[in-house]
């Protein structure tokens, strides 16, 4: 990444700013250590946001360049800054359009107290469970780490077992034998040996994973103060103003804000996180009335309109977890039965998503700004969701009919399209003669667009591809995330040695946005790249959308 100072006297500025926020996966993750390569990846090469733009002699229009970051409150962190994107609504080359800045909510130093102990904890409860419970895809992974549980607790045996055999006065004359036989010794080295490079490496890793998916009572603090951090990033972003102006109201009486529209990536367990962040963030916001007939009133019946539709495409059923018993419905979709209409209801769902994203931004009607117009989630684990975050399957099915975790679109508790809604009237007060109308704390994906990108691996073929990431729209033998989770898998291959023996798909989770031996040319960016930056699409265009969403129908099938 480049540094360069701003040059003076260029082209007249860029109409919007827009802020990219990621969050990083587990691991002891260093501050800017995820954006840098990010930034790279997502702007500095891809030309097609610069296509069409004459190129000036003061700068280059891809450059980005760091400054003080004065919103994360963190000083560690710096603030990615760019100069600006062509302008897909104007012809004009030497018109700049969008402008992003991208910021890092690094939360690695939260959990850097995790010890083995919250580890072991954690690992005892995701292998003390039927192997009913185990997602088919980790089911390899479940029966080889009991393995290893074994192998190790049995070679703690292999001394006491016999002497305590003798002291009852029984013979252990044949225990004695297989104990003392090569192989054991050779399998208990083995065991101990890996036992202990396992122990480091998973309390390093995996560490914060226990630590966050986990509402253990000495996980709250941890969780608690994780999403604080990313809630007032989100808010200083939302009411960031321009320094360069007076800061006085503009014609519509609201200041001269910074920043038109949010986009939250979460890579691994950051998509956790950021999952957390949009339903925390949206039950705030929704408690904001607004006017029977307005604008915003208008664009959330569009989107229950097609939202219905979507479901109804997607083979809603209903519900066999029993938790709202009280006479009520829940339903769930079931992808593997969608109807032939569905990529059109998905694509229109899609449209109203955006036109409700824009009035909310806007802040026409209610009192506050939402800005968070897409969440895209990068290697995922929530498609483990029913072993990580919920105790089971119908655990999770419970969440999603609750409304503790997110769901795209909205589940209503009502198969009738007359009474479909995600919002709701309130009654007058005194004094009111027009209805006035609240958004459901659980309808965050009305104007948020849900992406997540996958390299899901089979359950024979862990070590290559991406275990911990898979699909959120159907999770097999699971409740998933709603039809309306745009799925798109991606093959990501690596290059160098490993590729040379053979190797290029080992172990993929971490190279989503790695992109290092191709060219900046979006045209010649593997596929794993143009998807990632078609599902944050800087421009906000329409046909980037679409092309996304062709892309989800032709990824590569299962493997």
């Amino acid at each position: 990444m480049r540094t360069i100072p701003v040059q003076a006297g260029s082209r007249p500025g860029p109409r919007s700013r827009i802020a990219v926020v990621v969050i990083h996966g587990m691991g002891e993750q260093e501050p800017m250590q995820t954006l840098r390569g990010f930034v790279n990846t997502v702007w500095e090469r891809d030309a097609s946001l610069f296509k069409g733009l004459r190129e000036p002699k003061s700068f280059d229009p891809s450059h980005a360049w760091t400054e003080p970051d004065d919103l994360s409150g963190s000083m560690e962190l710096r603030r990615v800054t760019t100069r600006g994107t062509r302008d897909p609504t104007s012809p004009d080359p030497d018109h700049l359009g969008v402008r992003a800045d991208f910021f890092e909510l690094h939360w690695a130093d939260l959990t850097v107290d995790t010890t083995w102990g919250d580890f072991r904890r954690w690992l005892t409860r995701m292998l003390w469970r039927r192997p009913a419970e185990v997602p088919p895809r980790l089911g390899l992974m479940w029966v080889l780490l009991w393995l290893l549980v074994a192998s190790i607790f049995v070679s703690g045996l292999a001394s006491p077992l016999p002497k305590l055999l003798e002291t009852l006065g029984l013979d252990a004359s044949w225990l004695r034998r297989i104990f003392s036989g090569s192989y054991w010794a050779w399998l208990a080295a083995i065991s101990l040996a890996v036992g202990g490079l396992v122990k480091g490496f998973a309390t390093a890793y995996f560490g914060d994973v226990a630590r966050y998916v986990s509402a253990a009572p000495h996980n709250i603090r941890v969780r608690k103060e994780a999403r604080e951090r990313g809630l007032k990033l989100l808010s200083e972003i939302t009411n960031a103003t321009n320094t360069h102006t007076t800061n006085a109201p503009s014609a519509t009486g609201q200041p001269d804000y910074k920043y038109d529209r949010i986009v939250l990536v979460g890579h691994s367990l950051g998509s956790i996180l950021a999952h957390d962040l949009v339903w925390l963030a949206w039950n705030e916001l929704s408690r904001e009335p607004y006017l029977d007939g307005s604008p915003t009133h208008l664009a959330v019946q569009e989107c229950e309109r097609t939202g219905y539709d979507l479901l109804v495409s997607a083979g809603a059923q209903e519900s066999s977890s029993g938790i709202l018993g009280d006479g009520r419905r829940a339903y769930v979709a079931r992808p593997k039965v969608r109807l032939p209409s569905f990529d059109d209801k998905l694509a229109a769902y899609r449209l109203a998503q955006r036109n409700l994203f824009r009035h909310l931004a806007r802040g026409e009607d209610l009192k506050k700004r939402w800005l968070i117009s897409d969440l895209v989630t990068i290697g995922s684990p929530l498609t483990h969701a029913s072993v990580l975050t919920a105790r089971n399957a119908k655990d999770l099915e419970a969440k999603v009919n609750l409304r503790e975790v997110l769901h795209c679109p909205l589940l209503d508790n009502d198969e009738d399209e007359r009474h479909y809604r995600f919002s709701y009237q309130l009654p007058l007060l005194a004094g009111e003669t027009q209805p006035r109308w609240q958004m459901h704390h659980g309808s965050a994906m009305g104007p948020v667009r849900w992406t997540n990108i996958h390299d899901a691996s089979g359950p024979w073929s862990f070590p290559f591809g991406d275990l911990i990431s898979g699909p959120l729209s159907y999770i097999e033998n699971s409740p998933n995330f709603g039809p309306g989770v745009v799925d798109v898998r991606v093959k990501i291959r690596r290059t160098g040695l490993l590729a040379r023996v053979g190797l290029s798909r080992l172990f993929t989770h971490t190279r989503y946005w790695n992109c290092e031996q191709n060219p900046p040319n979006t045209d010649n960016a593997p596929e794993h790249v143009m998807a990632l930056r078609d599902a944050i699409n800087v421009l906000d265009d329409e046909a980037v959308d679409r092309r996304l969403l062709a892309r989800a129908k032709t990824a590569p099938a299962a493997r």
